[in-house]
């Protein structure tokens, strides 16, 4: 997967309840402090702790699936989260995988001559267990032990990993060796050619050589392949199944085929945006995942083409909640998965219906917030809702459903005004302490809200911290917004916005390159030495 989406899951935190506090924080401080999702480095023993998150939904961010080619009831899939692997046994239960690395793993491999041998990249690397799951150990000598985002089996059964940052391994027996490819460059995909066991192909994130290349020779060499085209994040490769020769690219920048082994490219048009997932079926059914949904221009789920992905239509969707991000597809036959930021989903019926396939994973909280009106009352956003608690966090209940919320903000005077920010929707607005919400402008539908601030002079002016973008503003109360960003580096990704609480309530932003301050309505930034 790509490096932004990693970027995101990074952000997201576990929740915990703050029981007493032995020293006090000042107000301003302490707003920055949760803002940013920090807290002290050393905690005195006067601080105690205690989970609250019992009621609220769990989820897993299902990065990889791999199926059971003999019973595609059986599917192993890599998450984001303490434990990164869970497997779906043939009676339909997800069971997480504990004999492995904690955290997450980030691709899983079930081996085409055995399906009990099953590979998974973590973040140390290799695993393998070779019984089905029962036990496990670490795969090989010589790998970098860092995340491994990218598998591949080649037709003679030759392994390649692609550990961040380091390339392209392949082992041979029990020894990895780096291939030829140049690094340091982050691969997020990798595909081997169904019968040539020399050629493989490799999709590339971030590092000084992007877009799809090529070995015809086992590593020993590379060529790029895209050159002359906009590809440069590829999430996703896939031949063909009656022509090895054509392939089948998901990148960022779109929907991209090669007729002649990545000779020539075309892009498609399609009806969405960011393929982050395909799955390729021997009848020559494509399936694309979409990765930036957009619910109210109609597009988000799985689509599915039937001629070589020169057009798509949408699978039908029942059942498939909106604003979920695709990010990888499995299936044999008319059973295929989908898995997404709130675990796995299946269709039975070629995707024309879906069905949760349960509870895995463990609970993601990107914000949690305490009513500035109400005593004991908690509101925590979720990648399935906006929860609220009114009795210390003891139980929960949900304000927003089906839609996932990354930001709750407060009007700084006016008692019971809440926003939210909905992925894929903007930011939402509620008058009555989120019990009903309306969208809050048109104009910033598609983007994601991480935080909203409303002036505590003048409520028309609002400001926005957009998700991997840069601070915005509203001077008409949300109706229409400008960036404004002067006096910072426009390179720079802005992470965090807050307004002071007393005058000259100086604006304060924080990216990942340094501290700003404003004194005149985010009119210009200066950078704080």
């Amino acid at each position: 997967m790509g490096s932004a989406l990693v970027t995101i899951w990074q952000k997201w935190c576990r929740f915990w309840r703050f029981l007493t506090l032995g020293r006090s924080l000042s107000g301003f401080l302490a707003l920055i402090l949760l803002a940013l999702g920090c807290a002290p480095a050393k905690p005195t023993p006067e601080w105690h702790w205690e989970p609250i998150h019992t009621g609220l939904p769990t989820n897993a961010f299902a990065l990889a699936l791999a199926v059971n080619p003999e019973n595609p009831e059986e599917v192993w899939a890599a998450t984001y989260g303490d434990v990164g692997l869970f497997h779906r046994d043939r009676a339909g239960k997800w069971a997480p995988v504990r004999r492995l690395p904690p955290g997450p793993c980030f691709t899983v491999l079930v081996d085409h001559r055995n399906p009990k041998v099953i590979y998974v990249g973590t973040s140390q690397g290799v695993f393998w267990s070779r019984d089905g799951g029962k036990s496990w150990a670490p795969l090989g000598q010589g790998l970098p032990p860092v995340r491994v985002y990218a598998l591949a089996q080649a037709a003679d059964g030759t392994l390649y990993a692609a550990p961040d940052e380091h390339g392209i391994y392949r082992l041979d027996g029990d020894q990895w060796h780096p291939t030829a490819f140049p690094s340091p460059t982050t691969i997020l995909s990798l595909l081997a050619h169904p019968q040539n066991p020399l050629i493989l192909y490799a999709g590339t994130g971030s590092g000084a050589i992007q877009g799809v290349l090529r070995t015809s020779d086992g590593g020993r060499s590379w060529q790029v392949l895209s050159e002359g085209t906009p590809m440069r994040f590829v999430y996703a490769l896939a031949f063909d199944p009656q022509n090895a020769n054509r392939i089948y690219v998901g990148a960022r920048e779109g929907f991209f085929v090669s007729p002649d082994g990545g000779k020539t490219w075309r892009k498609v048009s399609t009806p969405f945006k960011v393929p982050a997932a395909l799955l390729t079926l021997p009848s020559g059914t494509i399936y694309a995942g979409e990765l930036e949904p957009a619910p109210l221009e109609g597009r988000y789920g799985v689509y599915r083409s039937e001629d070589g992905g020169n057009s798509w239509v949408n699978t039908g969707q029942a059942g498939f909640p909106p604003t979920l991000s695709v990010l990888s597809l499995a299936g044999i036959g008319s059973t295929i998965y989908a898995g997404s930021f709130q675990g796995v989903f299946l269709s039975r019926d070629g995707g024309r219906t879906w069905e949760d396939t349960g509870s895995l994973g463990s609970l993601f909280i990107p914000q949690a917030a305490l009513s500035p009106w109400e005593p004991d009352t908690i509101y925590a956003c979720t990648s399935r809702g906006l929860y609220r608690s009114r009795d210390a966090g003891e139980s929960w209940e949900p304000l927003i459903e089906g839609w996932g919320v990354e930001s709750i903000s407060f009007h700084p005077t006016r008692p019971g005004i809440l926003y939210a920010g909905v992925i894929g929707q903007g930011a939402w607005l509620s008058y009555d302490y989120g019990s009903t919400w309306q969208p809050l402008s048109s104009s910033l539908q598609g983007l994601g809200i991480a935080t909203l601030v409303v002036d505590r002079e003048d409520e028309h002016l609002q400001y926005a911290l957009i998700v991997f973008d840069r601070i915005y503003r509203s001077t008409d109360g949300g109706e229409s917004w400008h960036s404004v960003w002067e006096g910072m580096l426009l390179s720079d990704e802005a992470l965090f916005l807050a307004q002071a609480p007393h005058p000259p309530y100086t604006l304060w932003a924080g990216t990942r390159e340094a501290l700003y301050r404003s004194d005149d309505k985010a009119a210009r930034w200066e950078r704080v030495p």
